[in-house]
């Protein structure tokens, strides 16, 4: 039987989505990677993801006996419930892995971030794009 808490909730949601978002306590905001760099987060897109985790449990726990059943029905409703979506987006926010300072963004300012990859103004080479190099700013 899974963790029926919102901890385990948020456990559940940092590993279903721990190279893809990051909140950022200086703005009070998350972003999330897009395909080739970070945004923040202005359509709600995190609480979008939270409202998964119910799924995931849905589809990953499977009770051995009709209590346990019950116990899990019961805590799906809740997970599905503006509350719990809640829950777990504010328990999220505390936890290091997801936490990025605001000086991590466009730090690198000899990389210049392309629709086609990342220019080293050095040397001229070219990278592939890499989330660990924070990069919120592309070219046309």
């Amino acid at each position: 039987m899974s963790n029926y808490t919102d901890l385990g909730n948020a456990m559940t949601f940092l590993t279903a989505n721990k190279e893809d978002i990051r909140y950022c306590p200086t703005l009070q905001c998350w972003f999330r990677w897009q395909i080739n760099r970070w945004v923040r987060d202005s359509h709600d897109f995190i609480p979008f993801l939270a409202s998964q985790v119910a799924e995931i449990i849905d589809a990953s726990d499977h009770p051995q006996t009709v209590r346990e059943a019950t116990v899990k029905q019961k805590h799906l409703v809740y997970t599905r419930s503006a509350r719990g979506i809640d829950a777990i987006v504010h328990i999220a926010k505390t936890f290091p892995l997801f936490q990025v300072s605001l000086d991590q963004f466009d730090r690198h300012k000899h990389l210049l971030n392309t629709p086609t990859g990342i220019v080293d103004l050095r040397d001229g080479s070219v990278h592939s794009h890499k989330r660990s190099f924070y990069m919120t700013k592309i070219t046309n």
